[in-house]
């Protein structure tokens, strides 16, 4: 009995001039993807800048630098797989990921409901770290705002973590010093 290998290798044969041939876009996608990177990283820097400069509390700067970071590596991506595989287009990734995102946006609502709360009440700013809050018989100083949610120290000295989903669609009063002033954060 005699093997005929010579199949086998001319397959080897192809996958290695295939990946000699492809190299010179592998590199350039490499230095794209290297490139958007660093420029990911200069907006992130920037816009956390001028969000400070302009009176912004410095964590808004931070999650709007981040966000603006991930989008730009994203953009990164896509160009990168543009340059490896001619034939990819953008709106078949987007359609693969339109399928899939509706599994994951079921899977993680609670999640991604916390994550938009969390950012629009870094935006919208109707209480800071300092302030005193009344959410649902639960007062205390607001030690942090996170993406997920807010972290409230109360009068005995116990840690509450609220979900920001709750504190974005129910009332909330907030007491800024000796002022107090009640926020309706409902959906308009």
């Amino acid at each position: 009995m005699r093997f005929d290998l010579a199949p086998a290798w001319r397959t080897i044969d192809g996958i290695v001039d295939t990946f000699w041939a492809s190299l010179p876009r592998l590199a350039l996608a490499s230095v794209l993807f290297v490139l958007f990177y660093f420029v990911g990283r200069g907006v992130n820097y920037s816009s956390s800048h001028l969000l400070r400069r302009r009176g912004r509390p410095v964590y808004v700067g931070q999650v709007i630098g981040k966000l603006l970071q991930l989008s730009t590596m994203i953009l990164g991506i896509l160009t990168a797989m543009a340059v490896v595989f001619p034939s990819f287009q953008a709106k078949d990734l987007i359609q693969l990921l339109g399928i899939g995102g509706v599994a994951i946006g079921f899977a993680f609502r609670d999640v991604l409901q916390n994550f938009l709360a969390g950012v629009i009440l870094l935006l919208s700013a109707p209480f800071r770290i300092g302030d005193e809050i009344e959410y649902s018989g639960q007062r205390g100083e607001v030690e942090d705002i996170q993406i997920r949610a807010t972290q409230l120290r109360a009068e005995d000295g116990r840690k509450v973590v609220i979900p920001n989903t709750n504190l974005f669609t129910t009332m909330v009063l907030v007491r800024e010093g000796s002022r107090a002033r009640t926020e309706t954060n409902e959906p308009r």
